[in-house]
């Protein structure tokens, strides 16, 4: 009984939130339907009645001719005019349906998929790296913008059929109480079954998200640019595509056992109706033998039986699609409620504080300096230190190295200078106050940053550069400068539309491809786009020779006036340019310096720079 209340309770919260949502994505097409729907339910019973009528006409204009008397055969046409009437009218409404709820799904669609996008966007990037958040994205996804509109446009159905079911009901009421009853009560049964098998389709969906993950990305390593190669040249396709069929094969065997035992349970319960229907058709031929009723009456109440059954079993069936449906935008619901200080490792605000993130202005330019005061860190989940009780100070004006082996910890320090995570331990300060008390944005905007993984957008070459300060993107003089300064402006005279080409074939037929190189340039560009008062690039310049890495680093290091300049390579021709010399190893801090002064010491640094040295001898 709990549980009955608590699956009431659902859809009677997420009915209305389903119409909100939907009515806020076109409120004049949500009224336009709503209206149609509930006119329309009135045709079925206007239709039968109008054809009772015409019957009983004929049957007294037989009558009449039989005796011999002349005929008035007026009112006849009268009525069959009235049903062409009413067929045309209904026709016509529901084509006007259709067309608005196409219209009204696509702009549902829209915003639905709005509400994701700004969600994910709103949300730390800690949420995206924990395989169950994964999962419930997975679900919110998952048909949620075509669930929205599925319970809506149920919600209309359900309007018409409950309308068009109240006036059968009542029809029935008039040959009899019991002949109601009868219907209603030997079709019931089945929106219990409804219920049951919605909510069990709902579990078994859920639970398949990781699978369904997986499965998506099979399809994603045979059909995508990017795993191409490797596909081809150790010749995975085959291997893949079993790995894919699998799934299908799991998911098909989950399907197949679901739909089986619900249309099995529908034929016996089908058939506990057809009991009902048949009662009532007895009583009705009985009527028509005494001559209680008419002809016309014979088939208004024999059609109004029949429609009774499909109406109530469309209730149940809808009912239970609509309970479905709840489930399903349960989902979604419970993505966009998510609050992001309920998810470990997410930001947090001053201490004290309920926000994420404080007001503070961030200052135009660094006046005293970056402190990493004691910082430790370790990901959400894990008990490994990823740093360890990390101190240092960056000064304007100065550039600075970050170097040590693969997995010391140089790409998490760069995450937590610009506040993609906050620092497990310790605190790191920007002319004196906490990161966590400045305005997040503003932070982020003090900060043009190169990662390793830099995204290849598959749009314009001025978009890709121009979303290093997005608010110019449009501004190509702007953009064409910082082409220049990263060595784009020669790739760009060579594209067919130069900055306005697309740098992808998947979608525009006069897309280019660039080489790994030529992407890097781009990524510089992109952070030279910004001004901002610290530079930060995470070794995006593996893919460039070590002449062409050279100068790269040369002018990024010169444009460190009243700046700080960060930067993260292996090539020690180009660290040895930087002021200052960070060396990590698992974790801590070990070394700081000069290139001449950590040669001196004769310490990690001089011996990873002995070893790298060794092999252009």
């Amino acid at each position: 009984m709990g549980r009955g209340f608590q699956e009431i309770r659902k859809i009677v919260v997420s009915v209305p939130r389903a119409f909100g949502l939907v009515w806020r994505a076109g409120p004049g097409l949500t009224a336009a339907l709503l209206l149609i729907n509930f006119l329309s339910a009135f045709f079925p019973v206007l239709t039968l009645w109008l054809t009772k009528l015409a019957i009983d006409r004929i049957a007294l204009l037989a009558d009449q001719a039989a005796n011999g008397p002349p005929v008035e055969l007026r009112p006849l046409w009268v009525l069959i005019g009235g049903l062409g009437v009413v067929w045309l009218v209904h026709r016509a409404m529901d084509t006007l349906s259709n067309t608005l709820s196409g219209l009204l799904r696509f702009q549902v669609e829209v915003h639905t998929q709005t509400l994701i996008m700004r969600k994910c966007a709103d949300l730390d990037i800690v949420f995206f790296e924990n395989p169950k958040n994964l999962d419930i994205l997975e679900n919110a996804t998952r048909g949620a913008m075509m669930s929205a509109w599925t319970l809506v446009w149920m919600l209309f159905s359900l309007v018409r059929t409950i309308v068009t079911l109240g006036t059968f009901l009542v029809a029935l009421v008039r040959l009899h109480w019991l002949a109601m009853a009868a219907v209603a009560l030997t079709t019931a049964p089945q929106m219990l079954a409804s219920s049951y098998f919605a909510r069990r389709r709902w579990q078994m969906m859920t639970d398949r998200a990781e699978d369904s993950r997986l499965r998506f990305y099979l399809t994603w390593l045979t059909s995508q640019r990017d795993p191409a190669k490797e596909v081809r040249v150790f010749g995975l396709s085959d291997y893949l595509i079993e790995r894919f069929r699998f799934y299908c094969q799991k998911f098909f065997k989950q399907e197949r056992g679901l739909e089986g035992r619900r249309e099995i349970t529908n034929f016996c319960l089908g058939a506990l109706g057809n009991v009902g229907a048949v009662g009532v058709w007895v009583y009705v031929a009985l009527r028509a033998v005494a001559r209680t009723i008419t002809m016309g009456d014979v088939v208004f109440y024999t059609q109004a039986v029949s429609s009774c059954q499909g109406n109530l079993l469309s209730l149940f069936t809808q009912g239970g699609q609509l309970y479905e449906q709840t489930l399903f935008l349960g989902n979604l619901f419970a993505l966009l409620d998510l609050k992001s200080v309920e998810i470990e490792g997410a930001l947090r605000g001053p201490e004290g504080s309920s926000r994420r993130w404080g007001d503070l202005p961030a200052p135009v330019q660094v006046r005293q300096g970056i402190e990493f005061r004691n910082v430790s860190f370790r990901y959400p989940g894990s008990e490994k230190w990823v740093l360890r009780h990390v101190s240092f100070w960056m000064r304007p004006g100065e550039s600075v190295a970050l170097v040590g082996r693969n997995g010391a910890g140089k790409t998490t320090l760069v995450k937590l200078l610009v506040r993609l995570y906050d620092p497990t331990e310790g605190e790191i300060l920007l002319d004196g106050r906490s990161l966590r008390e400045y305005d997040l944005d503003g932070l982020r905007r003090f900060f043009a940053v190169i990662f390793q993984d830099y995204t290849r957008y598959w749009l314009t070459l001025r978009e890709n550069i121009g979303f290093g300060d997005v608010g110019r993107v449009e501004d190509l003089g702007q953009v064409k400068q910082a082409s220049g300064k990263a060595g784009v402006q020669e790739i760009a005279e060579r594209l067919p539309q130069q900055y306005e080409t697309y740098l992808a074939r998947q979608f525009m037929g006069l897309g280019e491809d660039l080489s790994g190189g030529e992407w890097q340039k781009v990524a510089l560009g992109r952070a030279y786009m910004r001004d901002c008062p610290v530079l930060i690039l995470d070794e995006p310049t593996a893919a460039l020779d070590a002449f062409a890495e050279y100068e790269v680093y040369k002018g990024f290091a010169e444009m460190t006036a009243e700046r700080i300049a960060v930067f993260i390579s292996h090539r020690f021709s180009t660290v040895r340019m930087a002021r200052n010399i960070l060396v990590l190893d698992n974790g801590e801090l070990v070394e700081e310096g000069t290139h001449e002064a950590l040669l001196a010491r004769k310490g990690l640094y001089a011996s990873m720079f002995e070893t790298q040295a060794e092999r252009y001898r």
